[in-house]
């Protein structure tokens, strides 16, 4: 089976979780954790120090329809980086929604609520670690997604884990998830189409 066929495969699998899908229908604050999860985790350090990182350009296309269509999506790393920011900034996220150096992140969440009107139940969190699980152990988020990297028992305790690693395409196919079960997508009949065959 290629990539597109597991990738196919895993959208109408999730479309089947009935439950999943009334959860994913009420989401309209997306947290994506950074490092793990939009990169594939390496870090560029040169003799200057830390150098940057590697975004997908597939990941990265759906952020502007995603946030036309209505969600809000915010970039939150516990690493104190530049690259973040200006991912961000490139993504069109505003800067209040671009958080480094951020070891708390259900506080950091809870403050994004609270600030942009948004619930819990509202409120997905995307991401591959401690810091990200415990967002919705503490209950600052309803559903927890992570890439299919991510540790066993991350992927254990998630509501979805996404048929691709960290910053390869991960996040695209969650948004495109989104958006079509919203009814959204740009592309809306090219999924219904291929899903049918």
């Amino acid at each position: 089976m290629n990539t597109c066929q597991t990738d196919a495969l895993w959208f109408k699998n999730t479309l089947a979780n009935q439950p999943l899908i009334e959860a994913l229908k009420a989401i309209k604050l997306v947290v994506f954790d950074v490092d793990g999860t939009l990169t594939n985790a390496g870090i560029y350090i040169d003799d200057q120090g830390e150098g940057g990182r590697i975004f997908s350009v597939q990941d990265g296309f759906i952020f502007r329809p995603a946030t036309k269509a209505g969600l809000t999506l915010a970039l939150m790393s516990g690493k104190n980086n530049k690259s973040t920011m200006h991912r961000g900034a490139a993504l069109g996220v505003p800067e209040n929604l671009c958080s480094v150096g951020i070891l708390t992140k259900p506080e950091a969440i809870h403050k994004l609520q609270t600030d942009h009107s948004f619930t819990p139940a509202q409120t997905l969190m995307v991401g591959d670690d401690h810091l990200d699980a415990i967002v919705k152990k503490t209950g600052m988020a309803s559903l927890f997604a992570c890439p299919a990297d991510a540790p066993f028992y991350y992927q254990a305790y998630a509501d979805i884990v996404l048929p691709r690693a960290g910053g390869n395409q991960a996040a695209r196919l969650l948004l495109d998830l989104i958006l079509y079960i919203h009814g959204k997508h740009f592309d809306q009949d090219l999924i219904t189409q291929s899903l049918a065959l």
